[in-house]
């Protein structure tokens, strides 16, 4: 899988990872920006350990809701079996993401 090729450049130097990405083909550049562990801050990665709760407590423009999406999109990545609910306030809001 590309993310698994592109997953050590999330703890490289920016400089260095900037200079790389400049090499990718084109499959790995479209994947590039949306490597989640490469550009999120430290705050927005789940913590380590066995938990069953991560709560954000953070302000307006802290990336809550992608940090929770990127969880969720990770989690059934990884785990097939996983039970995951999509809850909105209508069908419409929702179905965009199908």
């Amino acid at each position: 899988m590309m993310a698994d090729r592109l997953g050590w450049l999330a703890s490289a130097n920016p400089k260095y990872r900037d200079q790389l990405a400049q090499r990718f083909n084109c499959e790995e550049k479209d994947e590039f920006p949306y490597h989640w562990q490469m550009w999120a801050r430290t705050a927005q990665l789940p913590p380590d350990g066995d938990w069953r709760v991560w709560l954000v407590m953070a302000g307006r423009g802290f990336g809550k809701t992608r940090t929770g999406a990127e969880w969720v999109r990770h989690i059934a990545e990884t785990n097939p079996q996983a039970r995951i609910a999509l809850i909105s306030s209508s069908l419409a809001e929702a179905s965009w993401i199908l």
